[in-house]
């Protein structure tokens, strides 16, 4: 029998680092940290409540490494209109306006939909086992999609535990593929119900690598201290620097490169430019990210 996973494809967007086995971006991302959802459809198994508080925790492993917020809306909401109603008489043309409530459809960011089998996307389920669901990144909406077939349970090694599945299923809603790294959220497979789950810093990594940390306050983990590279800090002079297309801030030097983050040089750095970039000379003149995401280097060569 397969092994039980989600149903997003493995190999999506571009992977942190070509060396070693990481996370990978999609290379695309929500453009505010203030988001929305909606539960338009719950599993047939669970009472609401249940849901909505399993949901919001999902939601909470993500925010707790960034400063993105997540605020459920209902499925619909009464709101007065006016509607228009042209009512004439023989001897004047008179419109009358009548006061009515409306139900109209909520727009949010990210959807959830508990289906079974074909569900309108072109990705239908497979009952029991197999693919538990899928989710949309934010490019394509966001939107995440759980197999009511499945058996969803909350804090028990029965059943498949939704708190789990969903939390992995948003990072694919913010902008997340599946990582290599097996002890990751977002590794493909599912591994069962943790009740000592924590997020791996492969998954904080990644989040942040495309939100950014959370900002310092009362309760949050302190920001690291600054580190100094004895090389830039001796000769500041570089070579190049550009942005890549996740916002971060990379600068060459000879055969070396440096990743900088808003209070130093980040741990690691310096690397090797042929560690990341194989057919990449040293003493890089210029590069930069254009908006298609590419990344193009420059070299002045002088012939005699």
């Amino acid at each position: 029998m397969a092994t039980p996973r989600c149903g997003v494809k493995d190999k999506v967007g571009p992977a942190a680092d070509g060396r070693s086995k990481r996370y990978a971006l999609q290379g695309s991302r929500w453009r505010t940290k203030s988001l929305t959802y909606k539960i338009s459809k719950y599993p047939t198994g669970l009472n609401k409540q249940e849901v909505d508080k399993e949901i919001a925790n999902a939601f909470g492993v993500w925010s707790s490494e960034t400063d993105l917020t997540f605020t459920r809306k209902t499925a619909h909401e009464n709101v007065s209109l006016v509607q228009l109603s042209h009512m004439y008489s023989r001897s004047a043309r008179v419109m009358v306006l009548s006061d009515q409530s409306y139900r109209i459809r909520l727009q949010v960011h990210i959807e959830i939909r508990f289906e079974v089998g074909e569900h309108g996307d072109g990705d239908p389920f497979d009952g029991p086992g197999g693919t538990l669901a899928h989710a949309y990144f934010p490019v394509y909406g966001g939107d995440a999609h759980f197999d009511d077939s499945e058996r969803w349970t909350i804090k028990t090694y029965r059943g498949t535990n939704l708190f789990q599945v969903a939390a992995h299923e948003f990072g694919h809603s913010l902008g997340l593929s599946h990582s290599d790294v097996k002890s990751a959220l977002m590794a493909p497979f599912y591994r069962g119900y943790d009740p000592h789950f924590i997020l791996d810093q492969d998954d904080v990594s990644a989040i942040q690598a495309l939100y950014g940390t959370k900002t310092n306050s009362r309760g949050s983990r302190p920001l690291p201290p600054a580190e100094e590279d004895p090389a830039l800090c001796k000769d500041p002079k570089v070579d190049a620097m550009f942005n890549t297309k996740d916002g971060e801030i990379i600068a060459f030097k000879g055969k070396h490169y440096w990743k900088l983050t808003d209070n130093g040089v980040a741990s690691g750095y310096p690397r090797r430019i042929t560690s990341t970039w194989k057919e990449l000379p040293s003493n890089i003149d210029a590069a930069f990210t254009y908006r298609n995401g590419k990344t193009y280097f420059f070299k002045v060569i002088a012939f005699a």
